[in-house]
């Protein structure tokens, strides 16, 4: 800590991450002195005089000469000193420049600190020539570091997903201890998804012709109420497996509200060139809960009862109601042009249908989970092809997850990707040819390996459809898209698992994974054709 502030904390942060400096940033750099920049109040715009006198060396654009700049003034001080990498458009000072070759930008006022967007320490030969500003990519984590509303929202969701995750285990270990049947345990799943279909169109209309921050406030409070009323009827003994489905599909019902409101927030928290990286960080977040939330709900069962799980999902939700509470970004635009009527839930499907990209990567969602449902089938293929039982079942449940999380960081660190069309089509068919191959494996380590990369090409398919879906949509529209596509996201797993499980009785496992990694396949190359703009779409 320095005079009045922090500014070797501030260095850290800048230099600790990385940046990518996009061809449209205007960039000059700077040399400044160590000793001169530590002292500095972290707070503190530099003044010209002393900046100029004391620390400031040159304004340059362009990196290597940058470098040539500071050998001819300072390759005698041997003091350290840092790069400054400055955006231009945030200056606030007037910049005017030398005459030809117009090189040498004079920053007329003060330095506002914000302008600086990464500090480096300036790099030497052995002779002492400077060596010239490395090059910069964007940090992993930019838009939480960028954000201070997306960086609530994203905390107080890991915490909510990690109870959610709890209580899923919970709900499906406490059925079928109370029943003892499989098929009441089956039902779990259909009391989930029924009120998803029923109510998600309706849900999505709601969160684009209200206050979406207001209607995820109302909607984790009602999720909270749900959480601690199966909490309480444990506790108090009174607790029956209808019991459960009733708040269970109350639960589901509420998330078709909430997850529009949720989803169509995202956009209205980040810039679209961190939108891609905003969903990276999402998609992180929920692998990292579902892996995390059953492994610490299997504990709290053991250690303190299934009733516990249910209250501490019902504490994780005031972690986004708190969230919320804080945030201060306007939750979206044109707020009002939607209303609630039929009009309004005809005028969203007819936009999703109507435009071809969308209505193509919702279709390849489905596709994908609908043939390649491999994870329905792990039983079988852990007990009776691999023969690795209950603790080789349990490892490969998590391979998807593993590779999932190693995608998302890649994605993540990336930014913004190129050709996202291109990647998302040969995403969705790297998807299909693990499922293929994992189906054919009849060992531990391969079919390991095989539903990692399923998981990882899930992730990368996940995180593109997500952001091209939620760039080529009007912001007053974003909910109801995002409730039409729920449809599909939440339908094809559950319609892909009786598939598979049809096929598998008639044909066997294998040939059920196989042939729907095949199919897949198989459907990424049609949508490819008979969706061009898709296949080109570069991103924005």
């Amino acid at each position: 800590t320095n005079k009045g502030g922090t500014t070797r904390s501030q260095l850290s942060s800048l230099t600790g991450g990385s940046f990518l400096l996009e061809n449209n940033l205007d960039l000059t750099y700077h040399l400044v002195a160590q000793t001169y920049f530590d002292s500095q109040d972290s707070r503190t715009d530099y003044v010209p005089e002393p900046f100029a006198r004391d620390g400031f060396i040159h304004c340059t654009d362009g990196a290597d000469e940058m470098a040539r700049t500071a050998n001819r003034y300072y390759q005698s001080n041997a003091a350290p000193h840092y790069y400054l990498y400055i955006d231009k458009a945030k200056v606030r000072a007037p910049i005017r420049y030398d005459a030809a070759p117009r090189i040498y930008p004079h920053i007329y006022g003060a330095l506002n600190r914000e302008a600086i967007i990464a500090v480096r320490p300036a790099k030497r030969k052995a002779d002492g020539t400077f060596l010239p500003p490395e090059a910069f990519k964007e940090s992993s984590i930019i838009a939480l570091r960028l954000y201070r509303d997306f960086r609530l929202l994203w905390t107080g969701q890991l915490l909510s997903q990690i109870g959610t995750q709890m209580q899923m285990v919970a709900i499906n270990w406490h059925i079928y201890n109370l029943t003892h049947s499989p098929v009441m345990l089956g039902l779990t799943g259909l009391m989930r998804i029924v009120p998803i279909i029923v109510f998600s169109l309706f849900g999505g209309v709601v969160a684009d012709a209200h206050d979406r921050r207001r209607l995820m406030l109302i909607t984790q409070t009602l999720m909270l109420i749900f959480a601690a009323m199966l909490g309480l009827a444990t506790n108090a003994g009174i607790i029956s497996a209808y019991i459960i489905y009733a708040m269970a599909a109350m639960t589901a019902a509420t998330g078709a509200f909430d997850g529009p409101a949720r989803q169509a927030l995202a956009p209205n928290l980040v810039d679209k060139k961190h939108l891609t990286n905003a969903m990276s960080l999402n998609n992180i977040n929920m692998q990292v809960a579902s892996i995390m939330g059953p492994m610490l709900a299997g504990f709290v069962i053991a250690w303190l009862g299934v009733g516990a799980v249910y209250w501490i999902n019902a504490l994780s939700f005031l972690a986004v109601i708190a969230a919320l509470l804080l945030m201060r970004t306007p939750t979206q635009k044109n707020l009002g042009v939607a209303k609630v009527n039929l009009d309004s839930l005809t005028e969203g499907i007819k936009f999703v249908f109507s435009t071809k990209i969308i209505t193509a990567t919702m279709l390849l969602d489905f596709i994908a989970t609908f043939f390649s449902s491999a994870s329905a089938l792990l039983p079988i293929f852990a007990q009776d092809i691999l023969h690795v039982g209950p603790e080789g079942l349990g490892i490969l449940y998590g391979a998807e997850s593993v590779g999932a999380v190693i995608a998302g960081i890649a994605i993540a660190r990336k930014g913004n990707v190129k050709r996202q069309g291109a990647v998302l089509l040969a995403a969705i068919a790297s998807y299909g040819l693990a499922t293929a191959l994992y189906g054919a494996s009849q060992l531990f380590a391969l079919s390991f390996f095989f539903l990692a990369l399923l998981g990882a090409s899930d992730t990368v398919s996940t995180i593109l459809r997500n952001t091209i879906r939620q760039l080529a949509t009007p912001d007053h529209l974003r909910g109801r898209m995002t409730s039409v596509n729920m449809i599909f996201f939440q339908g094809g797993p559950q319609l892909g698992n009786l598939e598979a499980g049809v096929v598998a009785a008639m044909f066997g496992a294998p040939f059920s994974v196989i042939s729907g990694g095949v199919a897949t396949v198989m459907a990424v190359g049609l949508v490819a054709w008979l969706a061009p703009q898709l296949r080109n779409y570069i991103g924005q």
